[in-house]
């Protein structure tokens, strides 16, 4: 029997497979094979062999970057940039006029990748869903560009950053993983600035449209790089956020707690908003969508930090009166009774590998080695009092605020 067209590489829960039918292989005269081998035959793929067009071999750099990159949603953005390299071919060889690349995480562990092909007029999607797990078991390779890397850690030795931070009440800052820039707002002057170039560069007032009022607390999304913040003054109190570096700040949702905001925690992996309130309630708005729920009550004093690992969705609130770290997986909270400071006053989570930072009131720094085992005393001490700590989870990096006297701390993130 002659049959025309690609074999069809059917999707499974791992990898692709052929599909036969009654002793007859299923082919397609679609994109869905070009597509799948496109992306996922990876390096040294055996039909290449042959080909002494490097032009018409499979480049296979999102199969490579899976196989490399932490998942973490901070990496989507990357593979959807491998994806579209992988297929450039389409339009250079004008089958294709447009293509598009969409990805993201529908769970742990899990990347689903949606591909719009317009060819003659007509458009064709292609839905691929992949374990993450398992590529990255299958050992990692080189691929370009500036991949988040799970190895690497922090040793917590503080340098004074420059330039100082231009004003009085600072409160909270965020590094923006996507940018790399350092995010800071001010409580009382009710202000929000922005550190252009790094280290050594400017502070600059990106507080544009703000409603006025003070601040609570910052935070940065981990794959779009949109800033969002909280508003203290005025009831309810309510959150904002910028996309276009704090020109324009938006609403988002209607706030449904009943008392002031304490701290709130963006997960890029699914645009979820944690919040937790002074009414020991945590409120969670699902893809930043429809209204803020609550999920579960705080079981300990008050809260003094918060954060999520967007790789787990597990959210950590530490409690410095109480002297308490607590994780909340689902509506479940549970106390971490090992922690051996006096008064945890922010937590930050590198969802690259799972590590706590904790900054303590006692001016020490505890690290918590993929988000379980023994807390381990790390770095030099700064001054005693109120402090904020933020990583970046692409290399490791971390900001650390000095209570009452408006100093940042950098130190460097180091290879594992």
């Amino acid at each position: 029997m002659m049959q025309q067209g690609d074999v069809l590489l059917a999707q499974t829960t791992n990898d692709g497979d052929i599909e036969s039918v009654d002793g007859v292989t299923t082919m397609t005269c679609g994109f869905e094979t070009a597509v799948y081998l496109s992306m996922f035959s990876g390096a040294g793929w055996w039909g290449d062999l042959q080909e002494t067009d490097p032009a018409m071999q499979y480049p296979s750099e999102t199969g490579a970057l899976l196989e490399s990159a932490p998942a973490v949603p901070a990496n989507l953005r990357r593979i959807e940039q491998a994806a579209l390299r992988d297929l450039a071919w389409l339009i250079d060889q004008e089958i294709a006029s447009r293509v598009e690349v969409s990805a993201t995480m529908p769970g742990v562990d899990r990347i689903e990748l949606q591909i719009i092909i317009e060819a003659e007029g007509e458009r064709s999607r292609f839905n691929f869903v992949e374990n993450w797990a398992c590529f990255r078991e299958t050992g990692a390779q080189d691929v370009p560009g500036g991949v988040i890397s799970s190895g690497h850690t922090n040793r917590a030795n503080w340098q004074l950053i420059a330039p100082p931070y231009p004003e009085s009440g600072l409160a909270d800052i965020s590094i923006n993983p996507v940018t790399g820039e350092l995010w800071a707002l001010n409580r009382s002057a009710g202000r929000i600035w922005l550190l252009v170039g790094g280290l050594g560069g400017t502070w600059q007032d990106r507080t544009g449209n703000w409603p006025g009022g003070s601040q609570g607390t910052i935070d940065t999304h981990s794959v779009d790089g949109s800033v969002w913040a909280s508003r203290q003054t005025g009831f309810p109190n309510r959150i904002y956020a910028s996309d276009d570096t704090g020109v324009t700040w938006v609403q988002q949702g209607t706030p449904t707690w009943t008392q002031s905001i304490l701290f709130m925690a963006i997960d890029g992996s699914n645009n979820d908003v944690w919040v937790v309130a002074n009414d020991l309630v945590v409120y969670r708005r699902a893809g930043n969508l429809g209204a803020y729920v609550a999920v579960a009550s705080y079981p300990g004093i008050a809260p003094s930090g918060m954060d999520i690992n967007e790789a787990t969705g597990v959210v950590y609130i530490v409690d410095g009166n109480a002297n308490e770290v607590w994780s909340l997986d689902g509506t479940t909270f549970t106390q971490d009774t090992a922690y051996p400071g006096i008064a945890p006053d922010r937590i930050t989570v590198d969802s690259s590998n799972g590590d706590l930072w904790v900054a303590d009131a006692s001016g020490v720094t505890y690290l918590q080695t993929a988000g379980q085992g023994p807390w381990a005393l790390t770095g030099t001490m700064l001054a005693v009092g109120n402090t904020d700590i933020t990583v970046n989870i692409v290399n490791g990096d971390l900001y650390r605020t000095e209570a009452g006297v408006e100093l940042i701390y950098f130190s460097p993130g180091v290879p594992a």
